[in-house]
This record gives C-alpha cells, sequence and structure tokens, in this order.
C-alpha cells in the first residue's frame, strides 16, 4: 500500500511538473539570482625574489613561520624565507550572483552572471621571548592579509530533454582579484619597542578561463522557477601584480604562478522569464 501511493504521488508530481514547464515561455528574457560558494583549487607556486624562494601555496597554512634555536646563553631566528600560506582558515568563498539572459528556444539559453564573493581575511601572530641576558626581549611578528574576489560569467545553456529540468552549462569567465597584505615585525625590551619591519604588498589582477557544469530547473509558477547548478572552473592566474611591494620593498613584487582562482562552485536560486510561449494555435501568448 505505502509503494502503491508513493507511486501516485511520485507521477502525480511528473504531470504537475510537466504542465508546469508547458506553462513557461519558450523563448524571450529572463533574470535571476542566486546565492554562490566556490571552493578555490588554489593550488600554485609562489615566489619574492631574496625574501621567500619558490614554493607550493596553500592558502590555509599561515601568513609566515618562523624556526628558532636556543643555545646556551644565546638563540637564533630565522623567518626570511617561511611564507607557507595566506592564513585561511578554509579555501570557501561565499557570496551572490545576479543573473541576466536570453531564452533562444526550449532547448538553448545563453546568460551573463555577476559572481561577487565576500572578502577573504587571513592573520597570523607569533611571539617570542629571548633567554635570560637579553633585557626581557621579545620578538613579535604580526601579519595580516585581505583577499576579494569577483567574476563574470558567459555562459551557453542545453536542455538534452526539452521540460525536465536538467541541463548542461559551458562557457568561459573573467575573474578580477584585490589583495593586500601588512607585515609588522618588532623587538620590545625593558626600555621599550624598536620595529624593525614594516611594510605592505598590494595591488589588483585579472585573467580568464573555461567554465562547464551542469544543473537543475523547477518551475513554481507559469514564469518562475527554483535553478541549482554545480560549475567546475579551470581558471587559474599567473604574474606578481596582486601582490605588489610599497615602499622599501617596491622592487620584491609577490610572484604567483597558476594560482587556482578557479574550483567546484554551487548555486541556488530563483529565475524569472519574460517571455512568449505558443498557444498551440498559430499565435503566441505573452508572459508578463
Amino acid at each position: 500500500m505505502k509503494k502503491a501511493f508513493a507511486i501516485v504521488i511520485l507521477v502525480g508530481f511528473m504531470i504537475l511538473t510537466t504542465n508546469a514547464w508547458a506553462q513557461l515561455p519558450s523563448k524571450g528574457f529572463f533574470v535571476g539570482g542566486s546565492v554562490t560558494g566556490l571552493m578555490m583549487k588554489d593550488n600554485g607556486k609562489q615566489e619574492v625574489e631574496d625574501i621567500v624562494d619558490k614554493a607550493d601555496l596553500d592558502v590555509t597554512d599561515p601568513l609566515i613561520e618562523w624556526d628558532i634555536e636556543e643555545y646556551t646563553g644565546y638563540f637564533t631566528l630565522e623567518y626570511g624565507k617561511n611564507y607557507p600560506g595566506w592564513g585561511w582558515g578554509n579555501k570557501y568563498l561565499y557570496g551572490f550572483k545576479p543573473v541576466v539572459g536570453y531564452k533562444i528556444n526550449p532547448k538553448f539559453a545563453v546568460m551573463a552572471s555577476y559572481n561577487y564573493y565576500m572578502k577573504k581575511k587571513g592573520e597570523t601572530h607569533l611571539s617570542y621571548t629571548a633567554p635570560a641576558g637579553y633585557d626581557g626581549l621579545v620578538l613579535t611578528y604580526e601579519s595580516d592579509m585581505e583577499y576579494s574576489q569577483k567574476a563574470i560569467q558567459i555562459l551557453g545553456q542545453f536542455y538534452p530533454i526539452t521540460g525536465k529540468g536538467l541541463f548542461l552549462l559551458a562557457g568561459y569567465e573573467f575573474v578580477s582579484m584585490s589583495a593586500e597584505r601588512t607585515e609588522l615585525f618588532s623587538l620590545k625590551d625593558n626600555a621599550g619597542e624598536d620595529v624593525w619591519w614594516d611594510v605592505t604588498w598590494e595591488g589588483s589582477a585579472s585573467t580568464s578561463g573555461l567554465v562547464f557544469g551542469a544543473g537543475f530547473e523547477h518551475p513554481i509558477s507559469s514564469s518562475m522557477t527554483l535553478i541549482g547548478t554545480a560549475l567546475y572552473s579551470l581558471t587559474k592566474y599567473s604574474g606578481d601584480e596582486l601582490l605588489k611591494g610599497k615602499g622599501d620593498t617596491d622592487d620584491m613584487d609577490w610572484e604567483l604562478d597558476g594560482f587556482g582562482v578557479g574550483g567546484f562552485s554551487i548555486n541556488a536560486g530563483i529565475r524569472m522569464y519574460f517571455g512568449t510561449k505558443s498557444n498551440g494555435g498559430g499565435g503566441e501568448k505573452d508572459f508578463f
């Protein structure tokens, strides 16, 4: 009995869905919006001449690490080449995505979207108290970084089976990025404080790449649908424009090679259609 009831519910849902699809415009403009989450690939390499040797970059690693060795009466400190990451807690970017497009026919549509992601921040704070004999010397290192990313995507949409909601996506995206990184390395003893290192890197850059994926659309009225997509971006960035040195480090730009600003993204939202649908009698029915 339960199985029969479930089958009846399923068949009824399919009939309602088919009827809803029949009411949607078969061509015309549409607008929409969704929330979006991107898991960045971030694999790549980084290098700064005379400071950081070329090494693998993982944004979830600390902004800096240092190596300290203590001996009888003295210590050694090495920190200049230990910049493993960007201090992020994870590789996720979250934001929203307005969309505008045109449905050419029941099987094809083209659209453009603007992906706006919230700023990502990272920080690392280190402190070390020197052994006895250094007048209470305390070494402190503070580093903060802020990163933002936006993208414009131009995509084609293809429905393999008309009226069933499943679709495929492919296209191209143009990504813009900006970043600012600051460092402060100070020494404090019984007599006061003296700053050794105070510097900022900042800049902006852009890149582009291929995007593809799939999604599902479900009508909830004669002009509106719920929509979800899963996309994968191949976009990477290589260059030294994103983090350029200022002041004492204006000749020590941060070089990135193959930094994966793309990755896997999930989007969920709504879409509203403004168009026409054939009424079966040779004419067309207007929607909105």
